[in-house]
């Protein structure tokens, strides 16, 4: 098993999937920030320091398509 593979499994879905996710939920101009998203589990703490390069990696991959490039 790959790295991808361990953080995919680690998230309960697939990296890019996560990733994308997040991305639209962070972008959705209806939603309203509360004390309680603040304290939800972060899924990133159970990541090894490899894994969360891996992470980082692909979310800058995935970056230029919602937000642009990075100037």
């Amino acid at each position: 098993m790959d790295v991808y593979d361990s953080v995919s499994e680690k998230l309960g879905c697939d990296l890019i999937e996560f990733i994308r996710k997040t991305h639209e939920k962070n972008l959705d101009p209806n939603k309203v920030w509360t004390e309680d998203d603040r304290e939800e589990v972060n899924p990133f703490a159970m990541l090894t320091k490899e894994e969360l390069e891996t992470v980082n990696e692909y979310a800058m991959l995935l970056h230029d398509e919602y937000f642009g490039p990075l100037e």
